[in-house]
């Protein structure tokens, strides 16, 4: 039995395409997978994935909010975020 897409995001940017999926594994843990698709010029795809498991995601969360928030300072240094 294949892993179960519970959630999935996706979008596309010229020949990329992006897939955020939520999982349940088989040992019903979950885990977060990030996918970049790219299209080739003979037509074929190649795939980089990035897995993110449950006992990790407090750390991920924390560190992309932290990204995110210094990413919108340096960009937009007058901009205040409201949550």
């Amino acid at each position: 039995m294949r892993n179960i897409v519970l959630v999935s995001e996706s979008f596309c940017q010229g020949n990329r395409s992006y897939f955020l999926d939520y999982r349940l594994a088989r040992n019903n843990s979950n885990y977060i997978c990030f996918t970049r698709s790219d299209a080739q010029w003979d037509g074929t795809y190649s795939m980089e994935r990035l897995r993110v498991f449950e006992e990790d995601f407090e750390m991920l969360i924390g560190s992309f909010s932290s990204l995110m928030l210094t990413t919108g300072k340096v960009m937009n240094p007058f901009r205040t975020f409201a949550f």
